[in-house]
């Protein structure tokens, strides 16, 4: 059970809860009252707790000396043989809020002020990061939307294919692999650096005085580093559990009801037919382990970023890794600054109509007339034959065990996205 780590240079020290509360009080004493009256404090109300450090190599959190964390234990994904678990790190600061066994895009009508109030008390002190609500993007020229996974990014596009002619903007839509043959060892794919480099290069340099808005699933970019243009990071979340279900069962029965719609059926016939509540209870392979793609996202495509035993990364190569939850927590947080200080803003996919009202007014030069377009017969039509084929929904016994377990740091991403996202509606003045 562990409320807070205090992070230096060489070592992560750990404490009991009683004793970070301790500390906390003990800290506004001395610098209230002086050394005296503190010392009194101490003599009085003496710590009761163990204090566990670790070495490490580098900080969780660059401008963070403390990081409040779950005293919940997140069980290790283990083989269908084995299904042994261990305790790894716990996410920080998570929120579970038990939701509908419906699998469904867009929440019901909420209390904004609740929303947001409950929410703050998990994530105040993060908050405390965010840039004033007014502040503008880095660019109104070049937006980065590095979309996400089953994430509602194929509606996104057709949505943008709409502005871009009414906002007059060049739309750059990319696949997953800018290279034709997206093999191993061409520094492609979503985490990929030197070919979406050349990549922007190329285009920002024949349109350089032209609104670019690029699209692609792509991990973080430190454009900086890269000697790139400063470009605006845009991105829409979704609800994690629905996400992974989602994917699920589009691994199984692929889109759905138009001709020529993609189709991938990935399991065998065995696997084919077990529902994600099989799966779960089960203790399937893909249900215990499976990459933690919110995190890997909005953390990006630094080494320290990676999730996976070894080097961190998945490999094509047939050899499953596992999931590294100290690497994962130490991902999530570097994912959480990047989301305070990088992101001008990110949408959440279960509350879409307001995303798009809250696009259209902070960056109008590309979002303007959004909602409009959204319900356009072309984006209506497309929207239908992106969908699932199949899609079973889940119990909310399953929802709680994703949540606690595989999902834990994706809901805790998410959970801070939508905490941003509603001072954003409050502050612009959208009603959820």
């Amino acid at each position: 059970m562990v409320a807070a780590q205090l992070h230096c240079k060489m070592c992560t020290i750990s404490f009991h809860p009683r004793f970070a509360n301790f500390f906390g009080r003990l800290f506004r004493c001395i610098l209230q009252y002086g050394w005296i009256p503190a010392m009194l404090f101490i003599y009085m109300s003496p710590p009761q707790s163990a204090v566990i450090v670790e070495s490490r190599s580098e900080p969780l959190v660059a401008d963070s000396k403390l990081t409040f964390q779950s005293a919940d234990a997140l069980p290790v994904a283990a083989s269908k043989a084995t299904k042994t678990k261990t305790s790894p790190a716990p996410a920080s600061e998570p929120v579970a809020e038990p939701k509908s066994s419906e699998a469904s895009n867009y929440a019901p009508t909420v209390d904004l002020t609740a929303e947001m109030k409950k929410l703050d008390q998990h994530y105040g002190r993060a908050l405390g990061q965010l840039p004033p609500l007014d502040n503008q993007p880095v660019s109104r020229q070049f937006v980065f939307h590095n979309k996400m996974p089953k994430s509602g990014s194929t509606t996104m596009k057709h949505i943008l294919s709409v502005l871009s002619e009414r906002n007059n903007f060049i739309l750059d839509h990319q696949r997953l692999c800018i290279s034709d043959n997206c093999e191993a060892g061409q520094d492609d794919g979503a985490n990929g650096i030197k070919m979406v480099k050349d990549h922007l290069l190329q285009q920002r340099a024949a349109n350089p005085n032209s609104k670019y808005l690029f699209l692609k699933h792509h991990h973080w970019l430190n454009m900086t580093e890269l000697g790139l243009e400063k470009a605006t990071f845009i991105n829409v979340v979704r609800d994690p559990i629905t996400r992974f279900a989602s994917r699920y069962y589009f691994n199984r029965f692929g889109w759905g009801l138009s001709s020529g719609a993609r189709r991938q059926t990935w399991k065998n016939d065995e696997e084919k037919d077990q529902t994600l509540d099989e799966c779960v209870a089960n203790g399937s392979e893909e249900c215990i382990e499976s990459l933690q793609v919110m995190v890997q996202y909005l953390c990006g495509t630094d080494a320290a970023c990676g999730t996976k035993e070894g080097d961190g990364i998945e490999h094509d190569d047939g050899d499953v890794k596992r999931t590294d939850w100290v690497k994962t927590s130490r991902a999530t947080e570097k994912a959480k600054h990047n989301i305070l200080n990088d992101y001008y803003m990110i949408g959440i996919l279960e509350h879409f109509p307001q995303t798009l009202d809250l696009f259209d007014k902070m960056l109008p030069e590309f979002f303007s007339g959004a909602k409009e377009a959204s319900q356009s017969k072309t984006v209506l039509t497309k929207r239908e034959s992106s969908k699932t084929a199949h899609n079973a929904g889940f119990t909310n016994e399953t929802r709680a065990e994703l949540e606690k377990g595989l999902l834990r740091y994706e809901m805790d991403l998410y959970n801070l996205c939508k905490a941003i996202f509603y001072r954003r509606l409050k502050f612009h003045g959208i009603e959820l």
